[in-house]
Formats: C-alpha cells, sequence, structure tokens
C-alpha cells in the first residue's frame, strides 16, 4: 500500500472538516459519505466514490463495543480511506496486467490466453511445478459464470486467490 502523504490526510481532514460544522470531531453515514464524493471529485484517480452499504461498513468495522454506533472519527475515517486508497491502487495495478492479457481490447481474457501467460511466467521464473492442469483449476475458480471467458472481476477474483498467491510467492 503506498503510504499516505501529509498532503493525503491534509487534504482528507479539510473534506471531513467540511462535513462536521458542529466541530464534534465524529462524522455520520451521510457526512462520510459527502466528504467521500468530495474527495473522489476532486482525484478521481485516487480516491473511488462509494454507496451506502460500504460507508455503513466502515462505521460497523468500528462498533466493536457491539452498539449501534453511527459515527467514526477522523483517525477511524483516515484508517478507512487508507484501505480505499490501497484497494484502489491493487485494482489499478490488476487492471493494467488484466489489459496485458486482453489482446484485442474487447474487456474480457480468453482462458487459453491466460494459461499461456501464466505458464509463460512460471518458465520465465523457473516455477515449473504449474501444470496446465493446475492453471486450468484455478481458472476454472474464477470463471463465474463458465462461459470460457474472464471478465476483470473474474481476473481479480483469480489473481486474489490463495491458489494464485501460492503461484506468485512460488516465483519468487
Amino acid at each position: 500500500m503506498e503510504a499516505l502523504s501529509e498532503e493525503n490526510i491534509l487534504e482528507m481532514r479539510a473534506h471531513f472538516d467540511n462535513q462536521d460544522p458542529s466541530g464534534s470531531g465524529y462524522l455520520d453515514a451521510e457526512g462520510m459519505k459527502a466528504a467521500i464524493k468530495e474527495l473522489s471529485k476532486k482525484r478521481s484517480s485516487k480516491y473511488k466514490d462509494t454507496d451506502d452499504a460500504e460507508v455503513e461498513d466502515m462505521i460497523r468495522y468500528f462498533s466493536t463495543s457491539g452498539g449501534r454506533r453511527k459515527e467514526i472519527s477522523f483517525p477511524e475515517f483516515l484508517f478507512s480511506m487508507g484501505q480505499r486508497v490501497k484497494d484502489t491502487d491493487e485494482n489499478d495495478s490488476l487492471k493494467q496486467l488484466f489489459d496485458q492479457f486482453d489482446v484485442n481490447k474487447d474487456g474480457v481474457v480468453i482462458t487459453t490466453e491466460l494459461r499461456q501467460a501464466m505458464s509463460q511466467l512460471g518458465r520465465n521464473t523457473g516455477v515449473g511445478s504449474w501444470s496446465d492442469s493446475k492453471i486450468d483449476s484455478l481458472i476454472r475458480e474464477g470463471d463465474a459464470n463458465k462461459d470460457g471467458v474472464l471478465d476483470f472481476e473474474e481476473f481479480k477474483k483469480i489473481m486474489l486467490s490463495p491458489k494464485a498467491a501460492g503461484f506468485i510467492s512460488n516465483a519468487n
């Protein structure tokens, strides 16, 4: 994860404070959603917009007492935003990799192309233990609709799976 710079933190603080006019030090779900929306408008390449469910999940994450907490503090907001930046960076990296495999740029990767790319990766890194059957198993795991092609979400599922993590860590 890319560390949050002082500039990022100050920017988040300003948007947090704009949604906390009473100065209570807490934002409710609507305030959080508004702050995140403003951040995503300002820097869509770094911050993605959010929805009600994600905001509720963020608040619930910090409700460790089992109570029905409805607000989060700035440090909690900062932590949540740091996680979201990490997810965005990870998605960007995976999207770049996906685009390399999407030879004809139609938004899907044919499983045979992925099999070739993963086999090549194994050969280039000296990992010869990944047979076609292991790669096929990994692909079947990710191809949710069983159409023989992988859209980005299916590709991401494969690349983030424990099996792929094993493949990649064995490559080093």
